[in-house]
């Protein structure tokens, strides 16, 4: 017999779902600047990978705002208590990466001597001055934490399929 879980709000599922996709588009965007040799080409990428950081950081927001607003108790509160917990602080550690990696990546941007913006709609505000030393140092922390996301990610697809097969 399959236990059926409630859904969460269809607002958190589609934030959730774009969010995603987006983290997709950011990842493919820097791994693919490392392959292709143009300049132009890998100046575009990398632009397209800060604006797709901020989107997130932006759809983070408007998630926590939700998370907050629209309960989602129901979701978990026939899972056993261990569990629960454990859901909860797996979460609270995803949003964590979701803030902290597009917040590393704006200010590594910005001791690189770059500027941040959305698409080049919007220009973000400098965080910090540029500073070659401290920019190699938030490269690390960036790409460091990105890694660990990603593999945080992969827990969280397998608990997830383990859920949906309860």
């Amino acid at each position: 017999m399959k236990i059926r879980f409630p859904r969460h709000h269809n607002l958190t599922i589609a934030l959730h779902w774009t969010t995603f996709g987006i983290i997709i588009f950011a990842v493919c965007a820097v791994l693919l600047r490392d392959v292709v040799e143009a300049s132009e080409v890998r100046l575009l990428l990398l632009n397209l990978h800060r604006s797709f950081g901020v989107a997130i950081l932006l759809l983070v927001v408007a998630r926590l705002i939700a998370r907050f607003r629209i309960s989602s108790e129901h979701v978990s509160a026939s899972l056993p208590k261990g569990i629960r917990l454990l859901s909860q602080a797996a979460h609270t550690v995803l949003y964590l990466f979701l803030l902290a990696l597009p917040v590393t990546g704006w200010l590594f941007s910005n001791a690189a001597g770059k500027a941040v913006s959305l698409f080049g709609l919007v220009n973000l505000p400098e965080l910090i001055a540029k500073n070659r030393d401290l920019a190699d140092q938030l490269g690390d922390v960036h790409e460091t934490l990105a890694w660990l996301f990603i593999a945080l990610i992969g827990a969280h697809v397998g608990a997830e399929i383990g859920r949906a097969h309860v």
